[in-house]
Formats: C-alpha cells, structure tokens, sequence
C-alpha cells in the first residue's frame, strides 16, 4: 500500500487509485454499511475519515450542468440519411443498413429514442439529412 500511496500522491498513479481499496480498508467499509443498516447511524474512527465521508455525500440535481448544457449541441441525435417515402419503415442503423443514424451534431430526437422508433412508420416524406422529429413519425 504504501507503493500506491506514493504512485498516487505524486500523480503517477491511475485515474481509479482514489476510490480502490485494499481488502482490509473494504472489510472495514463494509463493516460500517452493515452498522449503518443495522442501527441507522455510523461511526469513524478519525477526523480524517469524516472528512473525506462528508466529501462523498453530495447533492442530488436533476438538472443539466452548466458544461452539459455547452456540450448538447455537440452531441448526436437522429437524423434522416435515406429518403423516406409516407407510411415507410423506419430501420435505425446504428453502423448498419438503415434509414435513420445517429449524427452529430444534435439538431433531432436524442438516441434514446432509437429503439422507439425503429419500426415505426413515416408520417410524411422525409429527405436524407433532415433531423428526425416526432411530428415526422406515425405514432
């Protein structure tokens, strides 16, 4: 442990070392789980221990962040790459042979949506390289 410590305290360490844990510090993590299961409260040895748990706890937000709002704009979303005739299939590609891929940048439906949509027929003719919207899918 005390290699690793130096590894990482020096910057040469990997990008996990701060959160891995030897078998010892894991039984002793795992203990105070259980006691906070059992009892509903925990306990730390040292001063240092409840530093870097109050670290830890964090805050729950839903909302987008500041650089994933810069990046949306960059990111892929589902765009027409064939022409598509009224009442047609859609097939998502995903690398294969389809009508619809994901592409950056965004401009249409996220890929979330791929598996949605796939199957679904056009409700309109569509040309290739128009972002896919919903008004254009036969729901």
């Amino acid at each position: 442990r005390k290699l690793a410590r130096s590894l990482f305290e020096t910057g040469e360490g990997g990008f996990d070392w701060p959160f891995s844990r030897e078998p010892n510090e894991l039984s002793y993590m795992i203990k105070l789980i259980r006691q906070f299961e059992s009892e509903g409260v925990h306990t730390y040895s040292t001063e240092k221990e409840q530093k870097i748990a109050r670290a830890t706890h964090g805050y729950v937000c839903f909302e987008p962040t500041e650089k994933e709002m810069a990046s949306r704009q960059a990111r892929p979303s589902l765009w027409v790459i064939e022409d598509i005739k009224r009442g047609e299939i859609f097939n998502f590609c995903g690398g294969k042979r389809g009508n619809i891929d994901s592409i950056r940048p965004a401009g249409g439906l996220h890929i979330r949506y791929a598996d949605f949509i796939h199957g679904k027929s056009a409700r309109r003719d569509l040309k290739a390289g128009e972002p896919l919207n919903w008004d254009m899918i036969d729901t």
